[in-house]
């Protein structure tokens, strides 16, 4: 099952509240998800939904506004993963409400359902029900959408989610209007206005697992990244520890530096802090990290010097 589906199954199970938010509920997924049919017989209403709890909820919804005659039916699909498409047509009533909600026309009540946020969001909630979908937690391409054949509803829906500061935008995909974001933060702040908290916590969850883990992985970059710049620091201090004890009378050194370089020889591999350690545990040479790096540009500008003199530099 789709992370949508999740989202739509816990939208679906929501309590209802009062009957002016199931009315602007179910205007919502009557003006997106269903079309008038003029009959011989009269004038019906068909809603369609690929979502079997989505039809029951608008079954409800619809028995708690208006008393009328429905007829159900499914039809199996094979496409987009779908395996049912649910009918639900109102065989009586559709006169009413048709004039109730206004379906006629081209756009809802727009100063009603602004009038304070709880409409907002039950219109937004039948909208995401029927036209909406939105990204797998687990992709790092965040998209929520909701889309329509309607220019000016899509417009409507944009104003609604913009509301609350959402930052939707519109486009244009073949024949529907589009509007959706693609901030993180606002597609978790639009779940839990349309009341899908737990899916919100979900997306919340799989983003700051994403997070640890680029978190964990940069570090794991940065320490090899390290490695391999200390390794190379260290074969490189080895070529010129080698230099010199071919071309230089090594009881003309200093004592120090003949114990770096043989610590350095010993321990080819070993970072400057692990030599530190080595040196004050095998050793018994204390000697601070800014002091080994001094020795070891001795020897470098020794091996040098005896490069250039030998004109091999």
């Amino acid at each position: 099952m789709s992370y949508s589906s999740d989202v739509k199954d816990e939208i679906s199970s929501l309590p209802f509240k009062n009957l002016i938010e199931q009315m602007y509920e179910l205007e919502s997924m009557l003006r997106l998800a269903s079309e008038i049919l003029i009959e011989s017989s009269g004038i019906k209403i068909s809603f369609q939904t690929a979502n079997a709890n989505v039809a029951r909820r608008f079954l409800q919804l619809l028995k708690n506004y208006i008393k009328c005659e429905v007829s159900i039916a499914s039809k199996k699909v094979n496409r987009l993963n779908q395996n049912n498409i649910y009918y639900i047509n109102i065989n009586s009533m559709s006169d009413a409400i048709l004039e109730e909600f206004g379906l006629l026309t081209k756009s809802p009540n727009q100063d009603e359902i602004l009038s304070n946020s709880d409409t907002i969001a039950a219109y937004l909630r039948g909208a995401f029900l029927v036209k909406g979908s939105v990204n797998s937690p687990d992709s790092s391409n965040y998209h929520l959408e909701i889309y329509t054949t309607s220019s000016e509803e899509s417009i409507f829906i944009q104003a609604l989610m913009n509301h609350f500061d959402l930052n939707a935008k519109i486009t244009r995909r073949r024949d529907n209007y589009v509007i959706y974001m693609k901030a993180l933060e606002s597609i978790k702040d639009f779940l839990r206005i349309i009341g899908s908290i737990q899916s919100a916590f979900k997306l919340e969850e799989a983003q700051i697992e994403r997070e640890l883990h680029s978190n964990v992985q940069r570090k794991l970059n940065i320490e090899v990244a390290n490695d391999s710049k200390a390794l190379k620091s260290a074969q490189e201090q080895l070529k010129y520890i080698r230099y010199i004890e071919y071309n230089y009378p090594l009881e003309k050194l200093d004592g120090r530096l003949l114990l770096i370089m043989k610590a350095r020889k010993q321990n080819p591999e070993a970072s400057l802090n692990e030599l530190i350690e080595i040196l004050e545990l095998q050793y018994d040479e204390h000697i601070t990290k800014s002091g080994l790096n001094h020795r070891l540009n001795r020897i470098k500008e020794l091996a040098l010097d005896l490069m250039e003199k030998k004109g091999e530099a």
